[in-house]
């Protein structure tokens, strides 16, 4: 039980708060089941702690990694037209690039802004557990 402190001034507790332009009469979800929702999300996704910072908006493509800007483009697009249908996004390059970054920034934005439920998985732990399965 929610202490008074606790519940929303919004939508007083309940979770949806009404909308009130026009003759219909409607809810819609308040924004702290929003924000509750994008943290159960974010947690769920299991992003290690090394990672946490990660963010398409803090990817480095300045001075010495200005090719890196298309590879910073193509996240934001992915992220903007999901979902896509027929094509998925591949980050390939040597390694301290920055693709863990970028994949991580996807993950989060697409949790934040779609509310899309998503899983990071390093590969080596992945391959042991389909090993084991």
């Amino acid at each position: 039980m929610k202490v008074a402190a606790e519940i929303c001034p919004k939508c007083e507790g309940t979770g949806w708060r009404p909308i009130t332009n026009g003759p219909d009469r409607r809810v819609t979800r308040c924004d702290c089941r929003l924000q509750d929702r994008t943290q159960a999300l974010l947690t769920a996704a299991r992003i290690p702690k090394r990672y946490e910072h990660c963010e398409i908006s803090n990817f480095d493509f300045e001075g010495p990694h200005r090719p890196l800007a298309t590879a910073r483009m193509a996240a934001c697009r992915f992220v903007e037209e999901y979902p896509v249908d027929s094509t998925g996004l591949l980050l390939i390059g040597d390694i301290g690039v920055g693709k863990t970054h970028l994949a991580v920034g996807i993950i989060k934005e697409l949790i934040s802004s779609k509310g899309i439920a998503c899983l990071f998985y390093d590969y080596r732990e992945l391959l042991k557990q389909i090993q084991n399965s």
